[in-house]
């Protein structure tokens, strides 16, 4: 199995769309790493995605610093403001 990375929206992403069939706006992360399916998504998001999909494990996004995103590497600028 291919481990895959996709940052989009399922709106006007079709491979997200194809992963999760339901509307959401807001672009996300999605990854698959090896059978694990991994969503980072804002809360009211995961819990549609865990209604369609119990198996895709859900990482609320409001649950992550930008200090620590920032203390990992992370460029300030490339992150998006919430």
């Amino acid at each position: 199995m291919t481990d895959l990375l996709i940052v989009g929206d399922t709106e006007r992403c079709m491979e997200l769309r194809h992963e999760l069939p339901l509307r959401i706006g807001d672009p996300f992360l999605y990854a698959e790493i090896g059978e694990r399916r991994v969503a980072v998504v804002w809360s009211i998001e995961g819990d549609r995605i865990a209604a369609i999909d119990p198996s895709v494990e859900i990482v609320p996004s409001e649950t992550i610093s930008v200090d620590d995103l920032v203390a990992a590497g992370v460029d300030y600028y490339e992150i998006e403001p919430a």
